[in-house]
C-alpha cells in the first residue's frame, strides 16, 4: 500500500485496520478482471489518473494504465508521482494534493 516504509505512521495502520474488514469487493480478483475496461467506455465524465510509481497493483504496467484512459479518452491526464505507492494520495499528499487540484480546479474540463 505505501512504498515507503518510513512513511507507515499510526494513522495508517489505523485506517488499514478499520477499513480492510469492511472492505466488500475481493479487489484483487477485480483489478486482474477486465470489468473495468469494459465500464470506461460508458463513462461520460472527464476521466484522468494519479498513480503512485511503485502501485503494487499497477506496476510495472502503468504504461498500460495510461494506455486503457488514453483509448477511451484521448485527452486524459494521466501523472505519476515517482517513489509513491498505491496509497499515493496519503503517502505523497505534499505532491498528490496539487496534482488533483490541477485536474479537478476551475477551467480544467475537457
Amino acid at each position: 500500500m505505501i512504498a515507503d516504509r518510513g512513511k507507515i505512521d499510526e494513522l495508517a495502520v489505523y485506517i488499514q485496520a478499520q477499513n480492510a474488514p469492511r472492505g466488500r469487493v475481493k479487489s484483487r480478483r477485480f483489478s486482474r478482471a477486465d470489468t473495468l475496461a469494459r465500464a470506461l467506455p460508458l463513462i461520460k465524465a472527464r476521466i484522468d489518473g494519479i498513480w503512485g510509481e511503485r502501485d503494487a497493483t499497477a506496476y510495472p504496467h502503468l504504461d498500460d494504465r495510461a494506455r486503457a484512459l488514453r483509448i477511451v479518452q484521448p485527452g486524459a491526464r494521466f501523472e505519476v508521482i515517482p517513489g509513491a505507492g498505491h496509497w499515493v494520495q496519503y503517502e505523497a499528499a505534499d505532491r498528490f494534493n496539487p496534482l488533483l487540484a490541477d485536474i479537478a480546479g476551475p477551467g480544467s474540463a475537457a
